[in-house]
C-alpha cells in the first residue's frame, strides 16, 4: 500500500459543520407537487421535484434475494387509507392515547412485529402521503415492497 506522511500538514480535527442556508431549507411531505398540485396516491415519483428543489427520487427494490429489479420503484402510498394489506404504515397508530377510532387512527403494528411498541407512541400523527417502494407491478393499489432502498 501507499504511506503518506502527513505531518506539517495541517489536518481537520473533526467534520465541517454543513447547513443549508434558510432560504433554500425545503420540506418535502410528497402531499402536493412544488406548484401545490395535490399528488394522488399511487403515483410514481421519478423527477417531479427536480426543477424546482433540485432532486430526483429513485426506489430499487430487491426481489427475494435475487438482486435488484430494474425500473424505479418510487411510489406514493395515502398512510390515512392504507391499502394493500399495509395497515403498518397507516397514520396514526390505533393504539396512540388521541386515538378513539379506528377510521381517525388507520395504523396498525401486529404486537409480534419489532415496532410495535414505538408504533404506539412514535405514530400519533397523521402523515398522509408518503413514498414508498413499491411491490408491485404499479397496476393494483399502492404496496410496500420490503427490501430496497430510495435514492435521493
Amino acid at each position: 500500500g501507499l504511506e503518506c506522511d502527513c505531518s506539517g500538514m495541517d489536518m481537520p480535527t473533526s467534520p465541517p459543520e454543513l447547513t443549508c442556508p434558510d432560504e433554500r431549507t425545503v420540506t418535502v411531505d410528497f402531499d402536493t407537487l412544488p406548484d401545490g398540485t395535490p399528488i394522488t396516491p399511487g403515483t410514481f415519483i421519478t423527477d417531479q421535484f427536480q426543477a424546482e428543489y433540485g432532486f430526483e427520487v429513485n426506489a430499487v427494490r430487491f426481489l427475494n434475494g435475487t438482486g435488484e429489479d430494474a425500473g424505479n420503484w418510487a411510489r406514493i402510498f395515502d398512510s390515512s387509507n392504507p391499502t394493500g394489506g399495509d395497515r403498518d404504515l397507516g397514520s396514526p397508530n390505533k393504539n396512540c392515547p388521541e386515538c378513539a377510532n379506528a377510521l381517525e387512527c388507520p395504523g396498525f403494528a401486529a404486537k409480534s412485529s419489532e415496532g410495535f411498541f414505538n408504533a404506539n407512541v412514535t405514530n400519533c400523527v397523521a402523515q398522509n402521503n408518503v413514498l414508498i417502494i413499491e411491490e408491485g407491478d404499479g397496476t393494483e393499489e399502492p404496496d410496500d415492497a420490503r427490501f430496497g432502498k430510495l435514492v435521493l
